[in-house]
C-alpha cells in the first residue's frame, strides 16, 4: 500500500543552526489556524533549503507544497 511506501522521518541528517531557526521559524508561520496558510523561507543557495521543507512537513505532520525556483 501507499502507506508502506512512506519514507521515515529524515532525522539522518543533522541540522545546522540556521537551519534549525528556519525550520523553527516555518514551523511557527504554519502553525497559525487558518485554511489560507502561506510561508516563505528564503535562504541562500546550499543553505539546505530543501531539508528545511522536509523537516518542517514533519513536524508539522502534514504535506507542504514546497517549490525553488
Amino acid at each position: 500500500t501507499s502507506a508502506e511506501r512512506v519514507a521515515a522521518p529524515s532525522t539522518y541528517k543533522e541540522l545546522r543552526p540556521h537551519q534549525e531557526e528556519a525550520v523553527r521559524a516555518l514551523v511557527e508561520a504554519l502553525s497559525v489556524p487558518g485554511d489560507d496558510l502561506r510561508a516563505q523561507c528564503v535562504m541562500a543557495c546550499g543553505t539546505g533549503k530543501t531539508l528545511v521543507a522536509v523537516r518542517a512537513s514533519e513536524q508539522l505532520g502534514e504535506k507542504i507544497l514546497f517549490t525553488e525556483p
